[in-house]
């Protein structure tokens, strides 16, 4: 039996049906600044103005007593508006159209609609139902990564982003303020990486969309789309990062491939043991580094900022070098300035990647 509800519209006639796991206590974390977490809509003294019905002895709305037995799953009720969900949400506008109910749907004794939501996060839901409904005094001003992430997820599970669009804006930015968005892509902040793609995809920020996939496209030592798991972000997202890294990380190795080329070809450079010295040396640092031989895509292990770093760092030995070190004076450019070659168009090469533009999808 659900528990007292939440009221979001007095005269609502939809009832959102959430269930919140036993484990979940309905204390709030002392240790979370009000508004700013996953727990903000418990604890906002101002929610308690709005709901007398779920006020505590102290003035400040917590989730309802649950009433579900011991190590059962509470429900939790949420009376709405359906014509506000049915603006806010294409998919509540299909799922709440005449003749259309589907299993979980029923009415009560009241006349409402009744929807079971079992999968959904109930703090997650009062704040976009806060927003949908109008009640802005209740919505946080800030929110923290975990929360924003969630909070992406659900929007874009009912597609309600133009609803909470000037909120979302506006957790963006202050988030950014307290954080800065990834440049590269790390293992050891690939959470990062992933969840600030999703949100920027979801909320259509456009600048933090083509800046995080860039990170990505750079940072990323194998197919992005085998770290990410359960989070918003389309398949041909994915698969645009995937081949924009290929594509990349191929040019770099071209770089390479060309000079290799050029010293073993029949043409003589500089002379027969000089260029021989040279394709020598630039081959034994490429193996040093990992680079040689030159893989084929998918270029599993490979990033392309550390192979361009790689490429940028290469220095190449040649007989003319060994020749200027014994008579003590220099009559040659050191290696033939093949490492300024490299480092021109290593750099060339790196300062041309762009992230995706989120338009064009």
């Amino acid at each position: 039996m659900p528990s007292t509800p939440y009221t979001f519209d007095p005269d609502g006639d939809l009832v959102l049906v959430l269930s919140k796991p036993a484990a979940t206590t309905n204390a709030a974390s002392p240790q979370t600044t009000e508004g700013t977490g996953e727990d903000a809509a418990e604890r906002s003294p101002k929610r308690a103005a709005g709901s007398p019905s779920n006020r505590s002895k102290k003035g400040k709305r917590g989730f309802p007593t649950p009433t579900a037995p011991a190590g059962e799953a509470e429900k939790i009720s949420m009376i709405v508006s359906s014509k506000h969900m049915i603006l806010a949400s294409p998919v509540f506008k299909v799922m709440l159209q005449p003749g259309r109910f589907r299993e979980g749907m029923q009415r009560n004794a009241a006349g409402q609609i009744e929807v079971d939501l079992p999968d959904d996060d109930q703090a997650v839901m009062v704040i976009v139902l806060d927003i949908i409904h109008g009640r802005n005094s209740f919505v946080p001003k800030q929110v923290d990564m975990k929360m924003l992430t969630k909070l992406a997820i659900l929007v874009d599970k009912y597609q309600m982003a133009e609803a909470v669009g000037s909120c979302s804006d506006s957790w963006i930015d202050q988030l950014l303020k307290q954080e800065e968005l990834p440049t590269v892509h790390y293992r050891s902040r690939k959470q990062s990486t992933q969840r600030w793609m999703a949100i920027s995809w979801v909320f259509g920020r456009e600048k933090e969309f083509a800046a995080i996939t860039r990170a990505a496209i750079i940072g990323c030592r194998g197919n992005f789309a085998d770290e990410v798991v359960d989070l918003p972000i389309p398949e041909k997202v994915l698969e645009r990062v995937a081949r924009n890294r290929e594509a990349n990380i191929s040019k770099l190795y071209n770089i390479i491939e060309q000079v290799i080329e050029r010293y073993r070809g029949i043409n003589v450079i500089c002379g027969s043991a000089c260029d021989a010295m040279v394709l020598g040396s630039l081959i034994k640092r490429l193996s040093a580094e990992g680079v040689w031989p030159i893989r084929k895509p998918p270029y599993d292990g490979i990033a392309f900022n550390e192979l361009a770093t790689g490429i940028v760092d290469l220095k190449v030995v040649s007989l003319c070098d060994e020749i200027d070190l014994y008579v003590g004076i220099p009559i040659s450019p050191s290696g033939h300035r093949l490492h300024i070659q490299f480092w021109n168009e290593a750099v060339s090469v790196a300062d041309k990647v762009t992230g995706l533009d989120i338009n064009t999808f």
